[in-house]
């Protein structure tokens, strides 16, 4: 197999093992999660979740970090608020500032979420060995970064 070369197997051989681990991966949380008592969850929202768990975000911040619309985020979030996973929030000093903020069932997820990426962790070590499990994290974080040239273009092949 020739990686890079176009017609050949290998020329979609990253983007096909990224693409089917990370639908594997996606389907195997959402069955963890829903067995775990939550079972009107989605891969998306799982996105949102994170970033307000620290503390309360404004639907602007959440829309520039997500890199989507206003209005994207807003309806986003009104089906996880509907779903009781998030709240909305005024502030004292402004009250046109919505901010979002997790309820105890948008915690539960995120914990049922962390439990299955340790789980999951664990049992990869268990099969490949630590090193192996290292070196796999390592090349998928390089992946991972911003900037990666496409090497005919000169430019990202990732959006940001």
């Amino acid at each position: 197999m020739t990686v890079g070369s176009r017609g050949s197997e290998g020329f979609s051989l990253i983007s096909d093992a990224a693409l089917s681990a990370g639908r594997a991966a996606a389907d195997d949380l959402m069955v963890w999660i829903e067995e775990k008592g939550h079972s009107d969850v989605r891969p998306s929202d799982l996105s949102i979740l994170r970033l307000v768990e620290p503390g309360a975000l404004s639907l602007s911040a959440l829309a520039t970090s997500l890199e989507i619309t206003a209005q994207a985020v807003g309806k986003a979030v009104a089906s996880l608020r509907d779903r009781e996973f998030v709240r909305r929030e005024t502030t004292r000093s402004d009250r046109r500032l919505v901010l979002v903020a997790l309820t105890d069932q948008g915690r539960s997820v995120l914990q049922a979420a962390e439990d299955w990426s340790q789980a999951r962790q664990h049992a990869a070590v268990i099969e490949w060995g630590e090193p192996e499990v290292l070196r796999a994290a390592a090349i998928l974080e390089r992946f991972s970064e911003p900037g990666l040239q496409h090497p005919r273009r000169g430019r990202r092949t990732f959006p940001r």
